[in-house]
């Protein structure tokens, strides 16, 4: 596994006390939730050696990224404010 984002997919998964909550898109949407004290721990061990693994952003591409973030937002509400 050579980058960080091939170590997660598109299944949005929280843990929370002895609980694992995992949400799966489509049609019709469902979350799974798994409450089970040995399950909430494997998975909260997963995720600490996951972020164990984590850098910070670099500036730059953090402010980057928020002026992308920005002007879209921006865009958004000019073709808002357009359409009343």
């Amino acid at each position: 596994m050579g980058r960080s984002r091939d170590l997660f997919g598109e299944v949005p998964m929280s843990i929370f006390g002895n609980n694992v909550a995992i949400v799966l898109w489509g049609r019709p949407a469902r979350l799974i939730l798994i409450r089970n004290p040995g399950i909430a721990e494997t998975f909260r061990r997963q995720f600490e050696a996951i972020w164990s693994l984590a850098t910070p952003v670099p500036d730059d591409v953090y402010k980057f990224n928020c002026k992308q973030k920005t002007q879209k937002v921006l865009d958004q509400a000019g073709k808002a404010g357009k359409k009343k």
